[in-house]
């Protein structure tokens, strides 16, 4: 996916105030790597990059590091010769798709949307996307299922589906709960 996920340098001032905004809500390091510094070899361009097609803002910098934020994800970046490649971030985001959406149109070139499951059995859909440097980024959101859903796949599992579901108050009001969609995973 590192070839597919590539990303440019696509996007400018006017395309990203047009764009839906999107919460970031944390950065995570996958394996090793230090999300307070990830390895660029030279700095102003590397900010320039992460604000201009990545959105994030500069928090501090000097010469050598730098600091940026988008919502509530923080990551640095320090002046290092170690390989960007081997470094890698996962961003826990909302509205996962309006973000692949939001890069997409920046010119940046991500991964497909999957689902997987993840440690603690809940479900996320995400993509993946490498900036020019070579740190490799995977930006995911948890999906959320409905109580129907989880009530259906309860009867299900049990073989005592009957083809009817009752949604609770708050499906209802949603209007998210229909035996056909609650179950059409499941089967």
């Amino acid at each position: 996916w590192r070839e597919r996920a590539s990303i440019s340098m696509g996007c400018d001032a006017s395309t990203r105030k047009k764009l839906s905004p999107v919460k970031f809500l944390a950065a995570y390091p996958i394996g090793d790597t230090k999300i307070e510094e990830l390895p660029v070899r030279e700095i102003a361009p590397a900010i320039g990059y992460y604000k201009k097609v990545l959105g994030f803002s500069v928090v501090e910098f000097d010469a050598k590091t730098a600091k940026l934020q988008r919502g509530d994800a923080i990551i640095g970046l320090k002046v290092s010769k170690e390989d960007p490649e081997q470094a890698s971030v996962y961003f826990s985001v909302l509205n996962v798709r309006q973000l692949r959406q939001e890069y997409e149109d920046c010119g940046i070139c991500p991964s497909q949307l999957s689902e997987e499951i993840v440690g603690d059995n809940s479900k996320i859909i995400r993509f993946f996307a490498k900036e020019p440097y070579g740190v490799c980024f995977c930006f995911g959101q948890k999906i959320r299922e409905s109580k129907c859903e989880m009530k259906a796949s309860e009867t299900v599992k049990n073989n005592s589906f009957n083809g009817v579901v009752h949604p609770d108050e708050d499906d209802q009001k949603k209007g998210v709960c229909t035996a056909q969609n609650a179950v059409r995973d499941e089967r």
